[in-house]
C-alpha cells in the first residue's frame, strides 16, 4: 500500500471517529424538553442555597439595575420556618445600596444604612405593618376586583372569560410533577436547545422559549420577543433568565454563584444591630 493511500485512509477513519464521537455527545446532552424537567427535579431537592445574583432592566422611559446576594435555608425556626439573608450589593438607585433583611425563621431584621435604622419584629408583626403600609395607598389604585390595579395588565392580558371576583386558586388544574408542569409549559411555548454559555464560574445550557402566537393574548403576541434560560449544565439548576427583543423592554437575571445544599451554619441568619442605630419595632 503506497503511502498516500495509507494518508487517505487514516484520514478518512480520523474524520469518520470524530463525526461518531460528535453524534454520540450530541446523543448524551438530554433535549430541552428533558433539561427543563431536570432542572425542576433539581429545585425539588433543595434545602439550602446561596447565590450572587444580577437584575438589569430596560424599560421605555427607564434603566434599572442591581446586585443582591442571598442565602436560604430549610427548617431554621424552631418550628421548621425558613431562614432567609438577602444583602444590596450595588444598585442603580443609590439608596438601596447596603439594605440588608434577614430572618432567622422567628423575628425579622430590616437594615438601612443610610439611615442606620433597623426595622425589626416577628413574621406576624411585619406582616401587619405591611398591611397598615398598604392601606395608605387604599383608593388610590382602583382594581377590577382581582387586586390587580386597573391599566398596570394591558387590555386583553388578561384570559377572556376571567371573573376575578369568582376565581379560587384551590380549584385549579396545577401540575403535580415536573413533567407535568413542563408538558404544560410547552402547550405556550416552544423551547430548543440554543448552544452554551459560562456564568460565573459555571456552564450552563441556554435554552430558548418562543410564545406561541395561537396560544397567546393579541398584546403579548404584538409584543414579541422571546425568553432565554440558563441552566447548569451539571444539575441543570436555574442560573438566570432573560427576556429579550420585545417591544415592552428587555429584562436579565443571572447568577455569578450559586451554591445548594451546602448545610452552611445557621449562624448567617442572626443579626446584630449596628452601634448607634435607630430601632424601629413593627408592632
Amino acid at each position: 500500500m503506497n503511502s498516500k493511500k495509507r494518508t487517505t485512509i487514516i484520514v478518512f477513519t480520523l474524520l469518520l471517529l470524530a463525526v461518531s464521537v460528535g453524534l454520540t455527545a450530541a446523543m448524551m446532552i438530554p433535549n430541552a424538553q428533558e433539561l427543563l424537567t431536570n432542572s425542576l427535579h433539581t429545585l425539588e431537592t433543595i434545602t439550602d442555597g446561596h447565590a450572587v445574583v444580577t437584575v438589569e432592566a430596560e424599560l421605555p422611559d427607564q434603566s434599572l439595575s442591581g446586585t443582591v446576594e442571598v442565602w436560604g435555608k430549610l427548617a431554621v425556626g424552631p418550628n421548621g420556618e425558613p431562614g432567609a439573608r438577602l444583602e444590596v450589593l450595588d444598585a442603580s438607585e443609590a439608596e438601596f445600596v447596603g439594605v440588608t433583611a434577614v430572618t432567622d425563621g422567628t423575628t425579622f431584621w430590616l437594615y438601612d444604612p443610610h439611615s442606620n435604622s433597623v426595622v425589626t419584629g416577628t413574621f406576624t408583626e411585619m406582616a401587619e405593618l405591611m398591611q397598615e403600609k398598604m392601606a395608605e395607598y387604599e383608593g388610590q389604585f382602583p382594581h377590577d376586583g382581582s387586586g390587580i390595579p386597573e391599566g398596570m395588565l394591558p387590555e386583553g392580558m388578561m384570559p377572556e372569560g376571567f371573573d376575578p371576583e369568582s376565581f379560587n386558586p384551590e380549584e385549579m388544574d396545577v401540575p403535580e410533577t415536573p413533567e407535568e408542569a413542563i408538558a404544560k409549559l410547552l402547550e405556550y411555548f416552544t423551547v430548543e436547545r440554543d448552544g452554551s454559555v459560562e456564568m460565573g464560574d459555571n456552564n450552563a445550557y441556554q435554552l430558548r422559549l418562543v410564545p406561541i402566537p395561537e396560544q397567546m393574548p393579541d398584546e403579548v403576541r404584538a409584543a414579541g420577543g422571546y425568553i432565554n434560560l440558563w441552566l447548569r449544565t451539571d444539575d441543570q439548576l436555574p442560573l438566570g433568565a432573560e427576556y429579550a427583543e420585545g417591544a415592552l423592554g428587555s429584562g436579565r437575571i443571572t447568577t455569578s454563584v450559586a451554591e445548594i445544599n451546602t448545610n452552611f451554619d445557621n449562624s448567617i441568619f442572626t443579626f446584630a444591630i449596628p452601634e448607634g442605630a435607630e430601632v424601629i419595632q413593627a408592632a
